[in-house]
């Protein structure tokens, strides 16, 4: 409820019968803002809409109804074309005077306080958005009731706000009493009981209970269907979201045809340049490369990048996103160059397009820089032009335009980074935390994540100290903001950790990792992808003191038992958890224990990539080297001849090399077991191999061959 309702144009506001239906919840009318927001000249209603209001207000005062109604309309226009800020001062305009005139427990009142809060959460501003919807809810409950629909609204909202804030298992408790009224009362497909259920799927998300999420939003979506029809928006946007279900459950493949389903109908419903479209063809991309189908994945990306310049502009927003998409494909495959010259382009575009809107001191160096740019191979992070920055365009463009600007100039610093050029990103996160911090405060959640990604920019930079301080103050920050009963306080205390891991200080890391794996356990429970992530963390760090038993005791149920692991697990957790296992065995001697954990690696590698897999053949080679610890020569000889016969299966495989270098490393275990025979045919297997995959020059094929020839001497020797 984020507008004003229609009503007759007296200021009396008689009560009618419609009135008295809308007060008992029943009757939801926002006909007017609707039927502008699907105006496709945006600009057009938009200033149609000025010219309405300004002779409104004429002709029938500030506080007319018609003129709140207008107000409210133009609001919502405001906020979906991400003018955010004008849309907040317009809507707190409209809240002042609906104040003055009724006060602040009026239903009018209470529906431009939710609006107003409708526009925190779009700037994300959770903590603003959070206190309005206590004052909203407290409001309904005191005028309507605790039965009437409008307070069950109020409670719904305040518990997503909950979810977004990270207290998810507050969120969840609220939201299935919200779902439990407005079954009861409306049944299972009144859009209110639709939408708290969606809301309740999300929290479900949040905690790591993919399969009870999917399946809520699969019965969302059948309902949609049945009730708005199947070409309808409601029915169509549910299955996007129910394709993000199956994406955020490890369904990769289910995911990429609901996705496909989803687009196909919106292409011909919506348009392709509708902001649905787009926002789920993203999505689709992800999905392509999520199931390693990286060319349909650059495919499509290069396509929806065509058309996004051809429509809407080469220096549009979405074209630019999407751009930054391709950059991080790049990054994936390693095609570092090309990574850095699509992030080059980005930034010269963006930035181009901003000198157009201002004019400012430093416009004829960077205008210089960017002419300058030839974007050929070999020292290309020299060609990044420095960013123009936010203070030279604040206030000069529109807010929206100005946070686009600043997306960019964040997102591109992130591929910085990954592509080993922290010094070439850090301009950029300077001119962003100024942003973010200017338009939505030091506290903002917004703001707090760009000062994380500021310390991971240092911490590459080797300014570790720095990057510290940084971490430690935002932990204190979010302490006294959320407390520590908050999933937001998880990523900072996370962050600490790995720069402790990095400085080789497991001593000091290892408390840090332990305060985050029981944050994740009672935040998110014990099969959450990122509390095994956690599990990992803490085991990888008491590797490094050679703490087999703890190792141990952090792995061995994960590994062995389903019941300690979510249904869709990604496969490379579990087989990371035995990796880790193994190391604990190995390190203590205990090699049956070790031949156990092994030939369950394998036997899930063959399960979840084939037998012939670079996984599948990896964990073999492991076990032959195993074997030969515990002088099962004979069987170790015959599992690596096997290898060595499937070896040109995985050429080009990411992993191929490191069978390799296992298989290298093996012989001389054989040679050293008295087995040179079995040492020379492996070794000359592995050269042959290496030479045509990696070539005559890479490490693998020269020590291999020096290895060999060092084992022919000995040999000769020897006879």
């Amino acid at each position: 409820m984020e507008c004003i309702k229609s009503r007759a144009l007296d200021s009396t506001y008689t009560k009618s019968r419609y009135r008295s239906l809308f007060d008992q919840g029943f009757i939801h009318w926002e006909d007017l803002p609707r039927r502008y927001q699907e105006d496709r000249v945006v600009l057009i209603a938009e200033s149609t809409l000025r010219r309405e209001i300004s002779s409104m207000e004429k002709v029938l005062g500030p506080n007319h109804a018609a003129v709140f109604q207008l107000k409210a309309a133009l609001t919502s226009i405001l906020k979906e074309n991400h003018k955010l800020s004008e849309a907040e001062a317009l809507q707190k305009e409209i809240f002042d005077g609906l104040q003055t005139v009724f006060g602040d427990d009026h239903g009018d009142s209470i529906a431009a306080m939710e609006a107003l809060r409708g526009i925190y959460l779009k700037q994300d501003r959770l903590n603003q958005a959070y206190d309005l919807g206590e004052k909203i809810l407290t409001l309904r409950l005191s005028e309507q009731g605790p039965h009437h629909p409008s307070s069950w609204v109020a409670r719904g909202n305040l518990a997503e706000t909950d979810r977004l804030l990270g207290k998810l298992r507050k969120a969840e408790l609220e939201q299935q009493l919200v779902v439990e009224f407005f079954e009861l009362n409306f049944g299972d497909s009144h859009v209110q009981t639709l939408s708290a259920k969606s809301m309740l799927a999300a929290t479900l998300r949040d905690q790591g209970r993919t399969q009870e999420s999917l399946t809520l939003q699969k019965s969302i979506s059948a309902l949609k269907k049945s009730t708005f029809g199947s070409h309808s928006t409601e029915y169509l946007s549910s299955l996007g979201e129910l394709a993000m279900a199956y994406d955020n459950a490890g369904q990769w493949s289910t995911a990429e045809k609901r996705f496909l389903e989803a687009l196909t109908e919106l292409q011909a419903n919506a348009g392709q340049d509708a902001t649905l479209t787009i926002f789920w063809e993203r999505h689709l991309s992800r999905a392509y490369a999520k199931n390693g189908d990286y060319e349909m994945a650059k495919k499509f990306q290069l396509m929806v990048i065509d058309r996004l310049e051809a429509n809407k502009g080469k220096n549009h927003f979405d074209t630019l996103t999407r751009m930054l998409d391709l950059a991080e494909y790049y990054v994936l495959k390693k095609k570092s160059t090309r990574a850095l010259k699509t992030v080059c382009t980005v930034l010269s575009r963006q930035i181009s397009a901003l000198l157009a809107s201002v004019s400012v001191p430093a416009q004829i160096a960077i205008e210089k820089s960017i002419s300058h740019m030839t974007m050929e191979d070999g020292k290309l992070e020299e060609q990044i032009p420095p960013p123009l920055s936010f203070k030279d365009f604040n206030n000069k463009v529109e807010n929206s335009v100005a946070l686009d600007a600043l997306a960019i100039y964040n997102n591109s610093a992130v591929i910085l980074v990954k592509l080993g050029h922290p010094e070439k990103s850090w301009p950029f996160i300077i001119e962003v935390l100024d942003g973010y911090t200017a338009i939505y405060g030091p506290d903002d959640e917004s703001t707090l994540e760009i000062s994380r990604n500021m310390a991971a920019i240092l911490h590459k930079m080797g300014e570790t100290e720095a990057a510290k301080t940084i971490l430690q103050s935002m932990r204190k920050r979010q302490s006294s903001m959320h407390g520590t009963e908050s999933v937001k306080f998880l990523p900072i205390t996370e962050a600490l950790a790995a720069m402790m891991d990095d400085q080789n200080r497991p001593d000091a890391s290892i408390p840090l990792h332990e305060e985050a794996l029981q944050m994740n356990l009672k935040f998110l429970g014990p099969v959450h992808p990122n509390t095994l992530q956690r599990i990992h963390s803490l085991s990888l760090a008491y590797l490094k003191k050679e703490d087999w038993p703890k190792i141990e005791s952090l792995n061995y149920d994960l590994f062995f038992s389903d019941e300690n692991r979510g249904p869709d697990l990604d496969p490379e957790i579990v087989l990371l958890s035995g990796s880790l296992l193994n190391k604990a065995y190995e390190g203590q001697n205990e090699w049956p224990k070790s031949v156990r954990v092994i030939k369950q690696m394998i036997q899930k590698a063959e399960e979840a990539y084939g037998q012939t897999s670079t996984r599948a053949l990896l964990f073999r080679a492991r076990l032959a080297t195993v074997l030969v610890r515990m002088h099962e020569m004979e069987q170790s000889i015959s599992i690596s001849t096997d290898i060595m016969q499937e070896l040109s299966t995985t050429r080009g495989h990411s992993n191929h090399t490191v069978v390799l270098d296992t298989l290298s490393c093996l012989a001389i275990d054989y040679f050293d077991h008295g087995r040179p025979e079995a040492c020379e045919k492996l070794l000359m297997k592995v050269i042959e191999d290496a030479s045509e995959t990696l070539g005559a020059e890479h490490r693998i094929t020269q020590v291999s061959q020096g290895n060999l020839e060092g084992v022919r001497r000995a040999v000769a020797r020897g006879s």
